[in-house]
């Protein structure tokens, strides 16, 4: 939800609406800054992440801001008593060792403390499997905008699977890509006298097209059925398919708080501000604070399955005629951009 982009914004959103899975009314009348801990474990070998930061003081004029937490002791306890100790990556990023990872029907439980004593656990998080995915499949579409000579088109995402029959399921979608970017170094003009200034390199590179879209699903209406449900939407940018594509998409199996937690954060980050909007709303956490459980805590520690589909898009399946982006300079000077050729393109 990978879930970096969703994860960022939820950190900003969550200093200023922040409760626990039951709501407390807290009366601010002195500053204060609140812990924020997030980051989840899958079934997919590490490093994973988790993220310890702290809230800028309530009342601060630097209110939102966020500071990096370093020197906390970050552990990972399973049923049986077996810890995992994080290393601290840089400030504030946490990282399990390579070689961990999440078994399915385990039960994982987040530990950490701050070097100034403080203590805080995360409920107890089991590992639910995420059934197969049979397919992946794309839709062209093009739909008008509010520009009466512009169209937003380009490849809805659609995934299918088989939802188990009696019992309560929830799901996670992350839809990243790579994809090839073409320039003309060589056409490079001079900002000052726009005389052509020829580069030598480069004119193919490779631009990760990170967080795409973060969807959920709870399967309350479509229990043990055939599920076919969009994902993502791939809007044709003039730049994502001028040459090859290559779709990354990650099947999450969640629980039941998880999927409450991830559906009010996902509403907060598209309100638009309009009057149609709906009510900012408290957004949960799993995480207490031992040291005083009354007190208000931020973040979110998740334990979930996955399955991973990669595959090259069809890019015949755009249907309308299309146009490039023009670029001439080197394509490493965009963002994301590499030009060192991904193992999958060889």
């Amino acid at each position: 939800m990978k879930l970096k982009k969703l994860h960022k914004l939820f950190i900003l959103l969550l200093v200023i609406t922040s409760s626990c899975i039951t709501p407390i009314d807290v009366t601010i009348d002195e500053e204060i800054n609140v812990l924020v801990i997030d980051g989840f474990i899958t079934t997919e070998n590490g490093p994973h992440e988790i993220r310890v930061t702290r809230s800028a003081k309530f009342g601060d004029i630097f209110v939102g801001t966020i500071e990096q937490v370093s020197r906390a002791l970050v552990l990972v306890r399973d049923q049986n008593g077996e810890v995992v100790e994080l290393i601290e990556e840089r400030p504030g990023l946490y990282l399990t060792p390579e070689t961990f990872k999440g078994e399915i029907g385990s039960t994982y439980t987040l530990l950490v403390e701050t070097a100034a004593g403080e203590s805080y656990s995360s409920f107890p998080q089991t590992i639910n499997p995420a059934p197969q995915i049979e397919d992946v499949f794309y839709q062209f579409t093009s739909r008008p905008t509010a520009d009466p000579d512009v169209n937003l088109s380009g490849l809805d995402v659609f995934i299918q699977f088989d939802d188990p029959a009696d019992e309560d399921n929830f799901y996670l979608w992350e839809v990243d890509g790579v994809h090839t970017q073409l320039t003309n170094p060589e056409l490079f003009r001079d900002p000052l006298s726009q005389a052509i200034a020829p580069k030598s390199c480069c004119s193919v590179c490779y631009i990760t097209d990170a967080g795409i879209a973060t969807n959920i699903l709870s399967d309350a209406q479509i229990n043990g059925n055939q599920v076919v449900q969009k994902i993502a939407f791939l809007q044709d940018d003039q730049k994502r398919f001028q040459d090859a594509y290559r779709i990354s998409v990650k099947h999450y199996s969640i629980g039941d708080a998880a999927f409450e937690f991830f559906r009010v954060l996902k509403n907060q980050l598209e309100i638009q501000g309009s009057i149609f909007d709906p009510p900012p709303a408290t957004i949960g956490s799993n995480i207490i604070n031992l040291n005083d459980p009354d007190a208000p805590t931020i973040g979110y520690f998740g334990a979930f399955d996955v399955r991973r589909f990669e595959e090259f898009v069809d890019l015949d399946l755009i249907s309308q005629p299309r146009e490039d982006a023009v670029v001439h300079d080197d394509c490493r000077l965009l963002l994301n951009s590499t030009d060192i050729r991904p193992e999958e393109w060889n």
